[in-house]
């Protein structure tokens, strides 16, 4: 925690809280809870995050100082899991030190958008689930907490949707060997707190903007994913299809990439359909599910490419906004170093898992890697999940996953290096 703290400090002294592109985006949603009002609702972003700045009265240094003690807990917790799990103090403290020394991470927290608040609400719910795991219980109080947190993150994130679905089969699991009736009643507490707060927030969303669903984006980020073949679109959606591919071929003059398009021609398409942020996501949405029906194969190419992009590891920092200006090189040599460990961490990630999964089909798991499997799996649907609606920044959706796929591979290492050092049985 001493670490972990300095570094935040650090982090003080030299940076300010910082903007991106989506950024306005979560501050207006922030704007209208701050005022106890959702009149101009846009239905663009779910409230959790936006109402942590509002609660912080819209003090960008407050949201910053708050995000970098969630930082700090995500560390906390990794520590905390780490040596129930193995009782092993200094592979705990290297667990939980690897999250804080993550440069992405800590100028993810010194930057406004969501991914810090996922990340730490996530980290909760895989603490949680693994702590109280085995423990007996009466009354489902775990599974009433995690449903809470499942909900929260799918209000901060609605890719995190998934985990919400995962967490049934988990909980099923957990409660095996009791009676039918209290595993029904788990499933149930588990349940009620993730669809009162989803539906609860579509509603809202379909009084104040007209659109049902956590989010608005949902149009917009499947136009992406087949923006690269929207010339197939059916003549009746002509005046879209045509606007859009005339967007696109400037797009793609001026970065190669047909990625995101759809904000470049939004005002142009607005106008031509007549129709206001929402309806035209409806529309969106329509054409996208149209073209994938239709053309499968397309969109599976750019699934696959969008599931790649997840495992690239980005740092949204703003170098401009570092001082003195003379630690940026400094800055840059780290990261360059910290981005390739990162990176071979996701590719023995990937085939540690592999190698897990044979092992689990041969029944031949043994001490905690049934837990590390799980872990592989929940990162896996994870990155499918954000791979099949969204294409551009895929990477970005990787960031609250990155701390776990480090952990597994320091967990599977252990194992591996204990397991060579033991004498043949």
């Amino acid at each position: 925690m001493a670490l972990a703290l300095a570094l935040r400090l650090g982090m003080a002294f030299v940076y300010a809280p910082a903007h991106d592109s989506d950024t306005e985006s979560y501050l207006n949603i922030a704007r209208l809870l701050h005022s106890l009002t959702l009149h101009g609702n846009d239905a663009t972003r779910p409230p959790v995050y936006p109402g942590l700045i509002a609660l912080l009265q819209l003090d960008e240094r407050a949201v910053w100082a708050a995000q970098a003690a969630m930082g700090m807990a995500v560390s906390a917790m990794l520590f905390l899991v780490t040596w129930r799990l193995t009782g092993r103090a200094w592979l705990a403290f290297l667990a939980g030190a690897a999250h804080s020394l993550n440069l992405a991470q800590l100028f993810f927290e010194g930057i406004l958008l969501s991914e810090t608040t996922t990340t730490f609400l996530f980290a909760a719910s895989l603490t949680l689930l693994l702590l109280r795991f085995r423990a007996q219980e009466r009354w489902p109080w775990t599974e009433l907490m995690l449903g809470v947190l499942a909900g929260l993150l799918a209000l901060t994130r609605p890719q995190m949707l998934f985990w919400s679905a995962v967490l049934v089969p988990l909980a099923w699991l957990r409660r095996r060997g009791q009676a039918w009736r209290v595993r029904a009643a788990a499933l149930a507490l588990l349940a009620a707190p993730i669809v009162t707060l989803v539906l609860g927030w579509s509603f809202v969303n379909w009084r104040t903007a007209g659109y049902f669903g956590p989010t608005s984006l949902t149009g917009y980020s499947l136009s992406n994913m087949v923006g690269n073949f929207m010339e197939y679109a059916p003549d009746r959606y002509a005046t879209v299809r045509d606007i859009y591919l005339e967007h696109r071929a400037a797009r793609v003059a001026a970065t190669g990439n047909h990625a995101m398009t759809v904000w470049a021609a939004f005002f142009d398409l607005s106008r031509a359909a007549d129709l206001d942020y929402s309806g035209l996501s409806r529309l969106l949405t329509e054409i996208s599910l149209n073209l994938i029906v239709a053309h499968p194969v397309l969109y599976l190419g750019n699934v696959v490419q969008s599931w790649i992009g997840f495992w690239k590891v980005p740092n949204y920092w703003k170098l401009d906004m570092v001082h003195p200006q003379a630690l940026v090189p400094l800055l840059r040599c780290v990261w360059s170093g910290e981005r390739a460990m990162l990176l071979g961490v996701n590719f023995v990630f990937l085939v540690m898992g592999a190698v897990w999964t044979v092992r689990w089909v041969m029944r031949k798991l043994e001490d905690i890697e049934p837990v590390l499997l799980g872990g592989w799996m929940i990162v896996l649907a994870g990155s499918l999940s954000q791979a099949l609606v969204e294409y551009g920044e895929n990477p970005r959706y990787g960031a609250p996953f990155e701390s776990l796929m480090v952990w597994t591979v320091i967990m599977g290492g252990w194992l591996l290096a204990g397991r060579r050092a033991r004498p043949p049985s």
